[in-house]
């Protein structure tokens, strides 16, 4: 199965004006195995937080991209729990990345 598939595969699906963001911000990422989604999903929503953070803040047009990287952060952490990966590593990695934007 890879990361699209994956996602394709959500109960519930988000609504299609996200699922077509998460399918732009991945673009060939989609195609990466299972395996790899919560690294993948992990850094792409790294990116979009790094451009809400470069935005002008306080305007509604950061508003889609902040959704955006909560989704994909939060994906991240649904495909960790259904994988065998390691859950602890990943919050951990997040925390550290994610947090280390706010200095930036």
């Amino acid at each position: 199965m890879t990361l699209g598939e994956w996602l394709d595969a959500r109960d519930p699906a988000p609504p299609a004006a996200l699922a077509d963001a998460l399918r732009a911000e991945l673009g060939a990422e989609r195609d990466l195995p299972i395996a790899n989604a919560p690294g993948a999903l992990l850094e792409a929503g790294e990116r979009v937080l790094e451009r809400v953070l470069k935005a002008e803040p306080q305007t509604p047009a950061v508003a889609p991209d902040l959704l955006l990287a909560d989704a994909l952060v939060t994906y991240a952490f649904e495909a960790v729990a259904e994988s065998a990966a390691d859950a602890d590593r990943l919050a951990q990695e997040a925390m550290a990345r994610l947090g280390g934007l706010a200095g930036s």
